[in-house]
């Protein structure tokens, strides 16, 4: 990947902040594939700034992903 400036890209704790959403959305968001591509950069996970635009142009964050994350404490058992 080119050399990328700060301002190119958004760090996962911008785009909760940015969408709305908490962080444990967003982490489960993106190990489902339902998040623009992102990159690590050190540790921390970052996303391209168009590519948020895309998913912000189509409405793709405003959809809730079909299925559920949440697990009951009895399914967890």
């Amino acid at each position: 990947m080119k050399n990328l400036k700060n301002t190119d890209s958004i760090s996962e704790t911008e785009l909760c902040v940015r969408w709305g959403k908490c962080p444990r959305s967003m982490l489960l968001w993106r190990k489902a594939g339902f998040t623009p591509p992102h990159f690590k950069k050190g540790r921390q996970i970052r996303y391209l700034l168009a590519d948020i635009r895309a998913a912000e142009k189509s409405k793709a964050h405003a959809r809730k992903p079909s299925g559920s994350f949440a697990v009951s404490r009895k399914e967890a058992a």
